[in-house]
């Protein structure tokens, strides 16, 4: 009975079986990041100054968990596996630290993970933002999309 009423407050949204295998190979995602800073780095020291250049980063893939993160993990554990004189020594650092410096980006775009960036400069002497596109990195056709 009890099950019987858990069902329907969840009208059918869950189900103890995961998803199924068609289910999954029809999924994908897409995911957007936005970071903000400055054009020179003598800026930052200017204090009271507000970023002058920002960075848009769209990531696309197959199905996030079931696919995605197996591909993510594997790839880093290669890396860590193959280059590591690539790697920092010693200590405890932060994952874009560490990858950094490798090919991480090229072998999750070779196994369905695509990255496609653009770079804006935008005019803060005026009240208000005046985007400025300066840089439209490969692969950003369809950015907008």
């Amino acid at each position: 009975m009890a099950s019987l009423k858990v069902s329907l407050i969840l009208l059918g949204w869950f189900r103890k079986k995961g998803p199924s295998e068609d289910e999954v190979r029809s999924a994908s995602f897409k995911m957007w990041f936005v970071g903000k800073g400055f054009s020179d780095s003598s800026l930052v020291s200017q204090g009271n100054r507000k970023p002058d250049m920002e960075i848009i980063t769209r990531v696309m893939g197959p199905e996030i968990g079931y696919l995605t993160t197996p591909i993510i993990l594997l790839q880093c554990a290669l890396i860590l596996l193959h280059q590591r004189n690539n790697l920092p020594k010693g200590g405890v650092f932060p994952p874009g630290i560490v990858f950094g410096p490798t090919d991480l980006q090229e072998r999750l775009q070779e196994n369905g993970i695509s990255f496609q960036r653009k770079l804006f400069l935008f005019d803060v002497t005026n009240s208000g933002f005046k985007y400025y596109e300066i840089v439209e990195f490969p692969n950003a056709d369809g950015f907008g999309k």
